[in-house]
């Protein structure tokens, strides 16, 4: 007998394989998760993508698929926390360098790689969704649609030396990202290093970005007021695409007297005007040709957009109603609920680096994750004795879900024997065969999406105020005069 003393279990380590495989077996989601994880983000494609993109940058001991991989358990199971997921990888020998080195690669990534990892990933997860119901109006399924609008990362920690006494928030990176309600996935995106610059001179790289993706189909552009130029407009309007956009009323719209317009109210109640015309002077050799329909409100400001979707005859029936026309701009709100739920639920809150670079791969890498739960979520619509319809799920409650399940896995299963069960399918097939086989079944109540049947109305939003600056502006203030941090203000 040995020295030990009875019931001693200090030295009882728990390695079965077997109870390892059942462990993920009662965690469908985690298991779903991490091999949909696994096919879109395969070693072999981060490899490729980090080469053909990645600059200057080089891989040495720490590779581009170790930062992924880091980055994705600090957001996936660490509540955003990057030291935590350094601590865990270097507890089961999964760094192979300092936790500085983590840092230094995040702080310098190219942002096309990040642009392309983030558009190739989610061509990959797109291709793995299962049949869906459109939510647009049914004039529009014979085009994608394509939802414009941009974002600047925010609250961006003052550790960099030049940035520590500024006063206000700062701005990280700005992205111009492009999202197509019917599939609920974000597309592609553009980015640029100064979060306080405009966003229209990133529309040709994101125009460029989604037409590389297309599928053929032919393409309608939504978006906001700031992108209703004639600049603008001819870009859209490249490659045989369409537009909807708010009208700005800078850009004058020139009534066609021969086009009788028409005033009535919808099915929907709504009093609707439909006026045909020119946007830009009859000198300007960009003008356009559009139908312009303004939604009467009595309790906002009128709603008015413009498209290049007529056959202008006023007197004929227009295959996209003026109806769907405003209703196919109201989806643009959809984008802003998008970039809550990464921002709040996927983990884009607490950043984790401080350069430009840094914030636009983490915010990347957060679209990647959210397009990856909402093939989940389409799965586990599509899946249920009765299929749902996909926007009935709750993506806030369905993470949360697959959070707890994250967390335990990974607390039960060390890593390496983790790394041997989940094996990545190679084929999309197999790969669609497999989320359907492990989230049938899978229902809990609290994924419901709840419905506010008395939604609150909001009035205007009072005008903020306060100092905001972009960390690009910092750092190139600096490069230009060092010592003007010791100044005096």
């Amino acid at each position: 007998m040995d020295g030990r003393a009875h019931g001693d279990a200090s030295n009882i380590q728990v390695c079965d394989p077997r109870l390892f495989r059942e462990i993920l077996t009662r965690l469908p989601l985690a298991d779903a998760v991490l091999h949909l994880l696994g096919y879109a983000l395969h070693e072999d494609f981060l490899s490729a993508c980090f080469e053909k993109h990645r600059g200057r940058c080089y891989e040495d001991t720490l590779s581009f698929a170790n930062i992924v991989e880091i980055l994705s358990d600090a957001l996936l199971i660490h509540q955003g926390s990057a030291r935590q997921a350094l601590l865990a990888a270097q507890k089961d020998d999964a760094l192979p360098t300092c936790k500085e080195a983590f840092y230094g690669k995040l702080r310098r990534l190219p942002l096309r790689l990040s642009v392309a990892f983030m558009t190739e990933a989610s061509r990959r997860l797109n291709e793995l969704l299962p049949a869906q119901t459109n939510p647009l109006p049914a004039s529009l399924h014979a085009y994608q649609v394509r939802i414009i609008d941009g974002k600047k990362t925010k609250r961006i920690a003052k550790k960099l030396k030049v940035t520590r006494e500024l006063a206000g928030q700062l701005f990280g990176a700005k992205l111009l990202a492009a999202y197509d309600p019917a599939t609920r996935l974000i597309q592609t995106m553009a980015a640029h290093v100064d979060g306080e610059r405009n966003d229209a001179p990133l529309v040709p790289e994101l125009l460029a970005n989604a037409r590389a993706q297309g599928d053929g189909k032919a393409v309608i552009n939504v978006a906001d007021m700031q992108y209703c130029d004639l600049v603008q407009i001819t870009q859209y309007r490249e490659k045989n695409e369409h537009f909807v956009l708010r009208h700005h009323p800078r850009l004058h719209f020139h009534r066609d007297a021969a086009l009788p317009g028409r005033d009535f109210v919808d099915a929907k109640g709504r009093r609707l005007i439909e006026e045909y015309g020119w946007l830009g002077s009859p000198k300007d050799g960009r003008r356009t040709f559009v139908r312009r329909v303004t939604w009467k409100r009595s309790d906002h400001k009128d709603l008015t957009v413009v498209t290049d979707l007529t056959i202008r005859n006023a007197g004929a029936t227009e295959s996209i109603p003026a109806a769907d026309s405003i209703d196919l701009y109201l989806t643009r709100w959809k984008l802003e609920t998008v970039f809550q739920d990464v921002t709040v639920v996927f983990g884009l809150r607490k950043l984790i680096g401080s350069t430009p670079e840094a914030t636009a791969f983490q915010a990347a890498f957060c679209m990647v994750v959210y397009n990856a739960i909402m093939v989940v979520k389409s799965y586990v619509a599509a899946v249920q004795p009765k299929p749902m319809v996909v926007d009935d799920v709750s993506n806030k409650m369905l993470f949360t879900s697959i959070i707890k399940q994250l967390t335990a896995l990974t607390e039960l299963v060390p890593t390496a024997s983790l790394a041997k069960l989940i094996v990545p399918l190679s084929t999309a097939e197999s790969m669609m065969a497999y989320l359907r086989e492990r989230l049938t079944g899978q229902w809990e109540p609290s994924w419901k999406t709840a419905r506010n049947k008395n939604p609150r109305k909001y009035g205007p939003k009072p005008k903020g105020s306060g100092a905001h600056t972009s960390v690009y502006r910092v750092l190139q203030k600096h490069k230009r005069d060092p010592n003007a941090d010791d100044k005096p203000g």
